[in-house]
């Protein structure tokens, strides 16, 4: 393997020269760390995807919990007739 691309990279230099070799590597050089760039980027917005799907379903958790809570009278209700619903505000 080693042996092919050392014979692909001398042909290259013969075709192209030093000054052109030098410069087409310059350019492989630039092309390789934008790919890692836009990969990097990738990643990062996966992640946050993943962040915020996760947040998303603790939310629903915690509503659910909550409207469970309302739902269910609780041993802390006044014998006046109010629910734990009647305390929050109306806009809840």
């Amino acid at each position: 393997m080693e042996l092919q691309i050392l014979l692909i990279l001398l042909v290259a230099l013969l075709v192209f020269g030093p000054e052109k070799m030098l410069q087409l590597a310059v350019e492989l050089g630039r092309f390789i760390r934008k790919i890692q760039a836009e990969f990097k980027q990738f990643q990062l917005e996966l992640e946050m995807e993943n962040i915020k799907q996760k947040r998303i379903k603790e939310q629903q958790e915690t509503t659910k919990k909550i409207e469970e809570l309302i739902k269910s009278p609780s041993d802390e209700t006044k014998n006046d007739g109010k629910t734990q619903k009647d305390f929050l505000p109306k806009d809840f």
